[in-house]
């Protein structure tokens, strides 16, 4: 039983750490985004990104959406 329990918290921990890694991963694409030169970055797209991101901490949206809503601007 003591075993059940300790896979669970080693869940929950994993689970943590790859949410702290998505919201890192988030804030370094929005600093390259934003090292990158006005003419560069499309204003639309870069002022969803920052909705994106806001929504993600305060309403708990994906922060896998955001990521890929991100790279997909950076491809562009």
């Amino acid at each position: 039983m003591a075993e059940a329990a300790n896979y669970s918290a080693i869940i929950k921990r994993i689970e943590k750490i790859e949410r702290d890694l998505e919201e890192l991963k988030l804030e370094l694409l929005r600093r390259e985004m934003e090292s990158k030169p006005a003419e560069e970055i499309d204003e639309e797209a870069y002022r969803e990104i920052l909705r994106k991101a806001e929504e993600t901490e305060k309403d708990g949206i994906s922060g896998r959406d955001a990521i890929k809503l991100l790279e997909s601007s950076l491809e562009e």
